[in-house]
């Protein structure tokens, strides 16, 4: 794009100084050749610096790309422990209950018994079922 530059920027001038265009393409040949010595330097310092420029693009995405899987990862995480944290409270509160379950159970069927209720019998059933039911 800049040889086409400073071609038709060399014919337009020669074009007005001269007004004569075929004494621009005498010499057109030699100043293309000593234009392109000069504007290739140029050229590939801004080569390089433009893979530089998407290097470091590059590099910064993958390092956020990075950052965001560690941070799912901490998420993750951080769920798994809030879940077992949850279960175990579930469990703890399990284990608190039956007892008073267990004791208040056996103290109506005591209750029953000494009074000779009817539903003392289906009462023993269900909780001997219960005790022999495996936990979960």
């Amino acid at each position: 794009m800049a040889f086409a530059g400073a071609f038709t920027g060399f014919l337009v001038g020669r074009l007005t100084r001269k007004g004569n265009l075929a004494l621009a393409f005498e010499d057109l040949g030699d100043k293309l050749a000593i234009a392109a010595k000069q504007a290739t330097p140029i050229l590939l310092i801004g080569v390089v610096a433009l893979f530089a420029l998407l290097w470091g693009v590059a590099q910064i995405r993958r390092t956020q790309a990075q950052q965001q899987l560690e941070q799912a990862r901490v998420v993750q995480a951080q769920d798994a422990l809030a879940r077992q944290v949850a279960e175990a409270r579930l469990k703890l509160l399990q284990a608190q209950i039956q007892p008073h379950f267990i004791f208040n159970t056996l103290a109506a069927l005591q209750h029953w018994v000494d009074t000779s209720d009817a539903r003392a019998a289906p009462l023993l059933r269900s909780l001997t079922g219960f005790c022999a039911a495996p936990p979960s």
